[in-house]
């Protein structure tokens, strides 16, 4: 009887065991029977799966069943994708390793005629980040044939033709070995040649776990898009062995990668290759002088020296060896003189002292256009990299020349020509394509380009005689002064222009149409996603027409690098957004569907000093956020929004300008998503700092996110210093400065508070209103949601006029707040309504007549950055209050506008005289006069092609300096503000405004 119980307690204690060391994570036939049961329908929130896009149901008809009653249909139709997933573990979750095996019937019912099919399996790292591991693709199949099936092994394919028949069971089933990072795969029980490497190589340490530790959690079924229509059966995830699939005997090996330390020297006893599982190891450091061993790295961080372990996985291994602090090396200093023109110096390590005895490289990058002659002061040679090691202090310097091009002129006809010319140019060259329609494939140009003085132009032979079609598509990878103009654009494809790590890439005069794939995004200005510098700047797009977007995806993204440390991710710089005429980007999304973006959460405390100006919106209904500002020290300014349902939204980022816009709503509302009413708005604020002066809103239909001034509560509070953690939130608006603005009869003028449904508790913080004028015929002024909102926003020296049915609403402002006093604005396009109606501008709007009670009367609130008003004008005396100064003499160089100031045949903004019966518009070669970049620091480019005369004068009409030039001239400002410059080109004149930062 002992023996028995013996026995059993064996049998229980193997069983347990067994229970232990093997797991089965699912096994189904999607049966309402089985553990754990499957009902019919959506399988959408069933034991782990989810649907991401399009339709995957359980049911109970044949074409999906290979055992039992029920089976899975995956199907989607048109363009959309399909995604459905199971996540049996999340990314906090320790997911299964070493050996899993995964086994499952699939039957393609339907003609893959489009997209690819994908199956993968996925690691879901403690980061955020899903790793694939095994990943297989079935290629597109045609009815009545056979398909083809791709293993992936890394991003090597393996083609197994004929592999898939359509409207036939294939049981699919896989060996991956998460130690190893491979896999087998076998078809209807048949081993496939070969072992495969995951699709993707990554470190788990890497990503918030420890090293060689890798992980399968979830299983994803994916399709590009097309008609799909997939049968899945009989599923088995796990650790158990697939009894009758013989894959190969998994190895009873590992190995252990050390990694060296520089100051130091890591030794293992035994020393293998590889290890029989179960082997005892002992590894050991000795470190050199004036250095001490802190910890060991990679899989294990023991202090103990030596450390012991007994191997049963892969294992990494390094070692942190710090200076020893009471017996330190000697340090020295690097001075690095960058050349001042024509390529830079890279350090690495880059520090302010290197201890004696380090290894530092010195990179020498030539611009385009620049060839490198050598090193120069304590370093010599002519290598582009060089590594020495530290001994003393240094100065490095580098020579660099600029290179003599012929400038050459280049006609292509056809996509092969045209490819030969993009991957052939020189500084100087001007690409000339020949009228015509061109159906090429992608273009991708790398560190190509021009230099200042030569930049390269590629054209239409004719302003529109030259159009892409089919998948054209332009990528410039760290490129600069490139210009790409007079092209029309009927196009298919995902992105347009993709400008990576770029600078001075000029888009111009183009028209632009594209049909793309879904969530399509036309420009993109950014650098490489994981680079840990950004190299993007002083782009500019302009003069464009962009007509019509119906898919999801902004019109125009100013990105940046997304690597290294929080503080290492930066928005592209200085890039210009101008003269573009955007138009009917609908319907409705919920999000992502800007017409302008710039920037993103994980970069938004990083400085773009992008300029977004003089361009032109209408009816842009994409997404509630018209313009979205995601980063800091932007400018938008001078722009006109007519007819858009949304508002421009400071989403991100502090110490943004918003000065000289115009917004007409018109009376027009529509629906979002959900069927609810929206209107056309103003602007929203979050973050600190920012600035919104000298702008006009008129006829504005939207309320709650989109009234003329939008101040709602945050769900954050704003760190006193730069926070790199919660990016996504809706950080509280603090010392906001909403003044010198005019609000003409709107649904909604103020609105303060709105906390989204309870969720936004952060209150306003020292925001403050003044100076403004508000006209209100129709509505509540204000609308507040809670007192304690209220009190962190003040008002000042304000003239809030209400009649017929209009009042102040929630607020009872005090005399001091604002006075209920009419401001006599008349409706008009003379520069002056009663004193100066010889000059018109090309709008209409309401102006302060010569009797208005708001001329010269900030007595106080003044503040020293308005220094005109929204038309450019002068102030004269004290400001006026609103955004219109009473100014009779100055000539007006900002209005609202018409699609006759922008797009590919722009004119140039300017008064006409009011005898004028038309307006003519200039030769291209004779409109483009302008500074980039604009504002400035220290110097800019003012640009006039021809011979010019140039006076520039300063904010109080003095003249500061006046030179000749021919074409362009590089202006150096004696001190920083505002001024006017003035161009006379063979008797025509232009005058615009360039600021000194």
């Amino acid at each position: 009887m002992k023996n028995f119980l013996h026995f059993i307690m064996l049998v229980l204690l193997l069983a347990s065991i067994e229970c232990i060391c093997a797991q089965t994570v699912i096994q189904t036939s999607f049966e309402s029977s089985d553990l754990p049961a499957y009902d019919a329908g959506s399988i959408n929130g069933q034991n782990d799966w989810t649907i991401e896009s399009g339709t995957a149901t359980i049911l109970s008809g044949a074409d999906y069943i290979y055992s039992g009653v029920q089976g899975v249909q995956f199907y989607s139709t048109g363009t959309s994708e399909f995604q459905t997933d199971y996540v049996p573990y999340s990314d906090e979750e320790t997911g299964l390793s070493d050996l899993v095996y995964v086994d499952m019937w699939l039957k393609i019912n339907t003609a893959l005629s489009d997209e690819a099919f994908y199956i993968g399996g996925y690691d879901l790292t403690p980061d955020g980040s899903s790793k694939r591991t095994f990943f297989l693709q079935f290629d597109p199949i045609a009815s009545g044939s056979t398909g083809d099936i791709q293993i992936y092994s890394s991003w090597e394919k393996n083609e197994q033709s004929d592999a898939l028949a359509l409207g036939s069971w294939l049981r699919l089933s896989i060996c991956a070995d998460y130690s190893a990072q491979t896999y087998e795969v076998a078809m209807n029980g048949s081993v496939v040649d070969g072992s495969f490497s995951f699709r993707e190589a990554y470190d788990p340490a890497d990503k918030g776990r420890s090293s060689g530790l890798y992980e399968f959690h979830s299983l994803r079924f994916y399709h590009e898009g097309g008609t799909f229509d997939v049968a899945l059966d009989d599923v088995y995830i796990g650790t158990n062995e697939i009894s009758d699939v013989s894959f190969t005997e998994p190895s009873s090996t590992r190995t252990v990668s050390v990694t060296q330390p520089e100051h130091g020297t890591i030794s293992l006893s035994p020393d293998q290759d590889e290890y029989e599982l179960g082997t005892e190891v002992t590894a050991s450091i000795v470190v050199d002088d004036h250095y001490v061993f802190s910890a060991w790295t990679g899989s294990y961080s023991s202090s103990d020296n030596p450390l012991t372990f007994t191997v049963d996985a892969n294992i990494a291994l390094g070692a942190s060896v710090e200076v020893d602090e009471n017996n330190p090396p000697a340090s020295y200093t690097i001075t690095v003189t960058q050349p001042s023109e024509g390529g830079t110096i890279t350090v690495n390590p880059d520090q302010s002292t290197y201890y004696e005895g380090t290894e530092v490289t010195f990179t020498a990058s030539g611009s385009i256009g620049y060839d490198f002659i050598g090193w120069t002061d304590d370093l010599s040679g002519i290598e582009l990299t060089k590594t020495i090691t530290i001994s003393s202090d240094m100065i490095v310097s580098a020579s660099f020349e600029a290179g003599v091009y012929d400038g050459r002129e280049i006609i292509v006809t056809d996509c092969d020509e045209l490819s030969d010319a993009l991957a052939d140019m020189l500084p100087g060259d001007n690409i000339i394509v020949a009228d015509g329609t061109y159906d090429c494939s992608s273009f991708s140009i790398t560190s190509l380009g021009g230099t200042t003085s030569q930049p390269v132009v590629i054209q239409s032979q004719n302003q529109g005689g030259s159009t892409f079609t089919g998948d054209v598509a332009f990528t410039f990878n760290q490129c600069s002064n490139i210009t790409i103009r007079d092209f029309n654009f009927e196009v298919e494809v995902y992105t347009m222009f993709k400008l990576v790590g770029s600078d001075h890439i000029r888009i111009c005069y183009n028209t632009l149409k594209n049909t793309g794939d879904e969530g399509s995004k036309w420009i993109i200005i950014g650098d490489v996603w994981e680079n840990e510098t950004n190299t993007s700047s002083y782009n500019r797009v302009d003069h464009n027409l962009f007509d019509g977007k119906d898919d999801s995806g902004a019109w125009v993204v100013i990105d940046g690098n997304h690597g290294g440390e929080d503080e290492d991710k930066i928005c592209s710089q200085y890039d210009q957004i101008d003269h573009n005429h955007f138009k009917n980007n609908g319907p409705r999304a919920d999000n992502e569907k800007e017409t302008i973006r710039i920037g993103m959460s994980d970069i938004s405390m990083s400085s773009a000093y992008c300029t977004v100006e003089n361009n032109l919106f209408e009816a842009c209904n994409g997404d509630p956020e018209i313009i979205s500002v995601k980063s800091c020290d932007n400018i938008v300014q001078n722009n006109t929004f007519v007819e858009c349902l949304g508002t421009l939204s400071l989403r991100h980022g502090n110490r943004n300008i918003v000065r000289g816009n115009y917004f007409f709503g018109n009376g027009v509302t529509g629906t979002d998503t959900d069927g609810d009413e929206i209107g056309c708005g103003g602007v929203r604020v979050y973050g600190k700092d920012h600035k919104i002066y000298n702008n006009y809103f008129e006829g504005l239909t939207g309320s709650v996110w989109d009234a003329a001034c939008t101040i709602t509560n945050g769900d954050k509070a704003n760190p006193d210093e730069v926070d790199y953690t919660g990016l996504t939130s809706h950080f509280v608006p603090e010392n906001i400065e909403f003044t010198y603005n005019t609000l003409v009869n709107n649904a909604s003028d103020i609105e303060i508070g709105y906390d989204n449904n309870g969720n936004y508790s952060s209150k306003p913080v020292n925001c403050l209103i003044a100076n403004n004028i508000i006209v209100q015929n129709a509505n509540p002024v204000s609308t507040v949601y809670s007192t304690s909102s209220l009190d962190g926003v003040s008002f000042a020296d304000n003239i809030i006029y209400t009649y017929q049915s209009g009042s102040w609403g929630d607020i009872s402002f005090t005399s001091d707040e604002a006075l209920n006093i009419d401001p006599l604005l008349v409706q008009t396009d003379c520069r002056a309504y009663d004193d100066a109606c010889d000059y018109l501008v090309p709008v209409e709007t309401y102006k302060l007549s010569s009797s208005s009670p708001a001329i010269d009367a900030t007595v106080s609130n003044t503040f020293s950055y308005v220094d005109t008003d929204i038309e450019g004008q002068l102030i004269i005396n004290t400001r006026d209050k609103g955004a219109d100064e009473y100014n009779a003499t100055d000539v007006i160089t900002n209005g609202a506008v018409d699609e006759s100031y922008v797009g590919i045949d722009a004119i140039n903004f300017a008064e006409i005289e009011s005898s004028a019966t038309s307006i003519t518009a200039v030769n291209a070669d004779e409109r483009d006069v302008y500074a980039y970049p604009n504002p400035f620091s220290e110097n800019t480019e003012i640009i006039a092609e021809g011979s010019s005369v140039v006076n520039v004068f300063n904010s109080q009409g003095q003249l500061v300096d006046s030179f000749t030039m021919v074409d362009s001239y590089s202006w150096s400002s004696p001190c920083k503000g505002l001024f006017i410059c003035v161009v006379n080109t063979d008797g025509r004149i232009s005058n615009f405004k360039i600021v000194s930062e």
